[in-house]
């Protein structure tokens, strides 16, 4: 007796590019959601200090505003990839991963990262900041 398993479109794509099919892995993306170019926040999630985290593809990107204007920093750690958090009594970024520490500008200031969180490019369109 042969059993039969029900497999969607995006399955079968996906074994077959496992087993080198290298056609069907061209077509793997279509079974992906898209990932956003862009991402837009409401001017008034960023007011009164409000930090807010978005997701732009992988990267995750933290909007603020600051006496300059808006600012988009990758929360990304230039060390090993991990996603470092704000912490708001130390007045500091922390990587979770390697111990690395970020002053409130993203430069490093312990641990064993060497580069700077990197900034996004941002701007305002109407009430909305847009990073992207």
């Amino acid at each position: 007796m042969t059993r039969r398993v029900m497999t969607t479109p995006c399955a079968r794509r996906r074994a077959l590019q496992l087993l080198g099919a290298g056609a069907a892995g061209v077509s793997l993306g279509a079974c992906q959601p898209p990932v956003p170019r862009v991402v837009r926040v409401p001017l008034s999630r960023l007011a009164g200090g409000q930090r807010v985290v978005v997701a732009l593809g992988d990267d995750r990107i933290e909007l603020s505003r600051s006496a300059t204007g808006l600012v988009a920093r990758s929360l990304v750690c230039t060390h090993q990839g991990c996603i470092v958090a704000w912490q708001e009594p130390e007045q500091h970024y922390k990587c979770p991963c390697q111990g690395g520490f970020f002053d409130a500008l993203g430069r490093p200031t312990a641990g064993p990262v060497t580069a700077p969180l990197p900034l996004r490019p941002v701007r305002v369109e109407g009430d909305e900041a847009v990073v992207g």
